[in-house]
């Protein structure tokens, strides 16, 4: 389970990361920068472990990652909009309940400390969400993060449908259908660019690449543990993302965390551990 909780981590930091630079940049600008590293990283593993292309791995890698590009554009305007430590909860929420509910079907039950274990991931969210009436989720950055998630556990699906045998060609698909997706920016951004008076901090641009390349690695570590554990078992750590968001966003950004949202880091992890038993 340790790929697991390293691509909820890398996802975490993929937030923070994009989240952090799309409040100085436009999110499209952030996904200029950050998909290229992304596909560097699907490049870097296709390279050190070459096989045959799989038309099943090359079509599920290419219409997850056009998708995941749409999803992952939605998640950076919601966490350049909103606290960041909430909207990450809405859209790990929402993507978590998704893949639990296909990966429980799939798997046709599951055991009471299953439950317990899930249960607690889900209230981790909700105490990690809890914030002041001033530092409230506007419902437009509502349904942009319910959609983020949405997309963001149909990413994880698709993906639970690729074998070994589709070595690193879906994951590099994902980075080159999400680089397809971004092209459209491209020129936008330029132009942007050319008539920004102010320059932007060499410092946002490396954040918006630190995105990118925590988007891959997260990419790599899910596609390893769906190797070893199923759907049902990848939503107990989709759930508990918020709060190591929350914990990274106190320690990365001095975001203020709560008695409350504290107590909700020790529920994840007490729900994590349950899942190891």
């Amino acid at each position: 389970m340790l790929e697991a909780l390293l691509n909820s981590l890398a996802s975490s930091l993929n937030g923070i990361f994009g989240g952090w630079s799309s409040r100085h940049l436009h999110p499209a600008q952030v996904l200029v920068v950050a998909s290229p590293v992304s596909a560097l990283v699907g490049l870097c593993l296709l390279l050190s472990s070459p096989t045959s292309p799989t038309m099943s791995g090359v079509t599920i890698g290419l219409v997850a990652g056009l998708s995941g590009g749409i999803g992952i554009y939605f998640a950076y305007r919601a966490l350049a909009k909103g606290p960041i430590g909430p909207v990450t909860a809405i859209m790990a929420c929402t993507g978590a309940a998704l893949i639990s509910t296909v990966g429980i079907a799939e798997r046709g039950s599951v055991g009471p400390l299953h439950l317990l274990a899930l249960s607690l991931c889900f209230l981790a969210v909700v105490t990690v969400s809890v914030r002041k009436t001033e530092h409230a989720v506007a419902a437009s950055t509502l349904s942009i993060a319910l959609a983020a998630g949405v997309i963001g556990g149909s990413f994880s699906i698709l993906m639970n449908l690729t074998t070994p045998a589709d070595g690193w060609w879906p994951l590099f698909m994902v980075r080159l259908g999400v680089v397809l997706f971004t092209l459209p920016f491209a020129l936008l951004v330029l132009r942007a660019q050319h008539r920004r008076e102010n320059p932007v901090p060499m410092w946002v641009w490396f954040a918006a690449a630190g995105a990118g390349l925590m988007d891959g690695l997260g990419n790599m570590f899910l596609i390893l543990a769906l190797e070893r554990i199923d759907l049902a078992t990848l939503a107990l750590f989709a759930a508990a993302s918020p709060a190591l968001s929350a914990l990274l966003g106190f320690v990365l950004l001095r975001e203020p965390i709560s008695k409350i949202q504290a107590l909700g880091v020790g529920v994840a992890g007490l729900g994590i551990w349950i899942a190891y038993l």
